[in-house]
């Protein structure tokens, strides 16, 4: 159980953080066409991961039954481990690589600011709180709160999916038992 959250949780995090290197390196993660919406297929493979690591839990850990604590708990911590590359690589290009990933919305948005006839130092305070922002905790705190929540969510939803016939069987002798012991 725990080389399959393992290797799923790395695998997904590591996908994740390659997803959107490309789409910087490529330019189309800061382009102003239709093209870098591709960018936000990266919120698609945490998802995916977690749902993968559930059904090779049910199918290789439990032998095709999906108890719902360990698919539940697995799967969340597939989404934190996820969540944890995400943030040590942010955290790595933020310390060594002097913000490589955000650089380029950074300087879009001073460019905007002297568009709209803004100063040089409104301009470089706005730049100075982006910095501030990127060096502090809050970026890393935002990310595995949010992935607390969402990895609670996909995995979840996973169960549910995964083992969607069992709680069909369930309900329906739970029905079924019911309507022969109190009926006439």
């Amino acid at each position: 159980m725990v080389k399959t959250i393992l290797k799923y949780g790395l695998v997904g995090g590591l996908a994740l953080v390659l997803y959107l290197y490309i789409m910087l390196w490529t330019g189309i993660m800061y382009s102003q066409s239709s093209i870098s919406r591709l960018a936000t297929l990266a919120i698609v493979l945490i998802p995916v991961a977690v749902f993968l690591s559930v059904r090779e839990l049910k199918v290789k850990v439990f032998n095709g039954r999906l108890p719902f604590v360990p698919a539940f708990l697995g799967g969340l911590t597939v989404a934190m481990m996820g969540a944890c590359v995400y943030c040590i690589f942010y955290f790595a290009d933020a310390r060594f690589f002097n913000l490589q990933m955000s650089r380029p919305m950074i300087d879009m948005q001073a460019e905007y600011m002297r568009s709209q006839g803004n100063t040089e130092e409104q301009v470089a305070a706005m730049e100075e709180r982006y910095l501030s922002h990127y060096y502090s905790h809050k970026p890393y705190t935002n990310t595995l709160w949010w992935y607390l929540r969402y990895g609670s969510l996909y995995a979840l939803v996973s169960w549910l999916i995964l083992d969607f016939r069992n709680i069909k069987n369930k309900l329906y002798a739970t029905a079924t038992s019911t309507k022969n012991n109190h009926g006439p």
